[in-house]
């Protein structure tokens, strides 16, 4: 990126200040009309809005990537097939289920066992309580069985 044109520079600074102060007042509106209740919500929205934080603005679905992420791996072992190939073949249109066959069921399962592991490691720590290990279980097993059939695009 060349130099900024002369006329723009105070432009910037305007407009850089005006970020900073709307994130600084919302950082204090949160923290400050939070509750016991929500003060959990409170604290990791002011983390989100401090400055070099990521601002939340990526891709929509990202919270699927490490499961996705997962069921490649988990494919790739169970079938001895490269993660490029998998990933070719995805590109392809290819759903993993297909690209899984008859080992599709096992790479299901050991998916869904990490992910049970780690809720009963954080529910052993006390930081979810046993309904929420449920509904986490359970909307994980959902997005793990939309992934196996989805065509995307990896």
């Amino acid at each position: 990126m060349g130099p900024i044109p002369r006329f723009m520079k105070g432009t910037t600074a305007v407009a850089g200040a005006a970020i900073v102060a709307a994130s600084a007042a919302a950082t204090i509106f949160t923290v400050s009309g939070a509750t016991s209740h929500d003060s959990t919500q409170a604290q990791l929205t002011a983390q989100a809005l401090q400055p070099g934080a990521r601002s939340g603005t990526g891709h929509r679905h990202a919270f699927r990537l490490p499961i996705r992420r997962a069921l490649v791996a988990a494919t790739a072992k169970e079938t001895g097939v490269p993660i490029a190939t998998i990933r070719k073949d995805l590109r392809a249109g290819e759903t993993l289920d297909q690209i899984a066959g008859a080992k599709a069921a096992m790479v299901v399962n050991d998916v869904l066992g990490r992910v049970k592991a780690r809720l009963e490691k954080e529910l052993a720590a006390g930081k979810i309580t046993k309904t929420q290990e449920t509904s986490l279980l359970s909307k994980a097993t959902t997005r793990i069985d939309r992934l196996m059939h989805a065509h995307t695009n990896a």
